[in-house]
């Protein structure tokens, strides 16, 4: 059991590596493709530079943020529930983890093109509130099992940590968010596309601050979570690092 644990554990970390280098790699050759772009707006409109330039890093971040989170939280629902909650290596994973770094080329490539940022974003949202419901559907049982079945304080304690994380937190409702947060963005790009002069160039910042600050607000909302359900288990006596 200890050694099929640990060979699953290497498998798992060069998945998570996987994910990240074709993500850089999708990264880089998008960028490449696009730098006579950002460069031409560089010299014409440092403002929308600048703006283009943020909206890509913080969507390379939220890749990077993805990709460990994930791959925690997978470790600790096997580890609290279940071997077997951890999906196995197949292809599949493999065309997600392929799809997402797609999107995140994408993303970055259209990072000056807002309307399209944001359209795009939204739909992405429509798909990630879809697994997070899934994702639901797959552990609710095996976390109330742990909390009624199991003789172990600190499991049926560890199963309750997971429980409030993952059902007592509102992550539909974030999910919800932002997406309407990317429709109003949407909006106020296409209102800026019609319009002309001061106007337009307002709306287009105005559209950019709101997408920036709603990412960013999002992403810290979702770490204090996570934090929250670490520290939960860490006060257990479990050592999250040292599996």
């Amino acid at each position: 059991m200890v050694g099929r644990r640990k060979r699953g554990r290497k498998f798992e970390t060069l998945s998570m590596l996987w994910q990240v280098g074709l993500g850089l790699t999708m990264t880089l050759a998008i960028f490449l493709a696009s730098r006579d772009k950002f460069a031409a707006l560089f010299q014409n409109d440092r403002v929308h530079f600048v703006e283009s330039i943020s909206l890509a890093f913080i969507t390379l971040l939220l890749f990077f943020s993805w990709a460990f989170s994930s791959h925690k939280d997978l470790r600790i629902l096997a580890d609290y529930l279940n071997e077997t909650i951890s999906p196995p290596l197949g292809f599949q994973p493999y065309l997600v983890v392929l799809a997402v770094a797609i999107f995140l080329a994408f993303l970055i490539n259209m990072s000056d093109q807002i309307i399209i940022y944001s359209g795009a974003m939204a739909i992405y949202c429509i798909f990630d509130m879809w697994a997070a419901n899934l994702l639901k559907a797959k552990i609710r049982k095996p976390i109330e099992a742990q909390i009624e079945n199991n003789e172990s304080i600190c499991s049926k304690r560890a199963a309750e940590a997971l429980r409030i994380h993952f059902f007592g937190k509102p992550h539909v409702e974030r999910i919800a968010t932002l997406m309407f947060i990317n429709c109003t963005v949407f909006a106020l790009a296409l209102a800026s596309h019609y319009e002309q002069g001061t106007t337009s160039l307002a709306l287009r910042n105005l559209a950019y601050i709101i997408l920036l600050l709603g990412i960013v607000v999002e992403e810290v909302v979702l770490w204090i979570w996570r934090r929250k359900l670490y520290v939960s288990l860490l006060d257990l006596g479990e050592n999250l690092t040292a599996r």
